[in-house]
């Protein structure tokens, strides 16, 4: 992940979230959640699972999927949407 700025600058600021989101808005909304939840949260598989209410093992195959699209963009988002994340009240998982 790139450093953020470190004097502050709004433009560099922006352009390191719009190069951290860009790849992320290509992902579905339930891989988007796992990286975030993973990554930004530092939650582990059976934590993430309890949010999005799926297994830990279903948010393994949305993560690997995630990831396997960052390196073939011509599949994002790849398999059905299995887990049940939209119950959360203010937790926005568009597409």
């Amino acid at each position: 992940m790139p450093d953020a700025p470190a004097d502050g600058d709004f433009a560099e600021g922006q352009a390191l979230r719009d190069e951290i989101w860009t790849p992320l808005r290509a992902l579905t909304r339930t891989q988007r959640a796992v990286m975030v939840l993973r990554y930004y949260e530092d939650l582990d598989d059976r934590q993430i699972g309890a949010v999005l209410r799926c297994s830990p093992s279903t948010v393994r195959v949305h993560a690997a999927r995630a990831l396997g699209s960052a390196d073939d963009p011509a599949e994002p988002g790849a398999g059905p949407e299995v887990c049940r994340g939209d119950h959360l009240p203010g937790l926005t998982l568009a597409r």
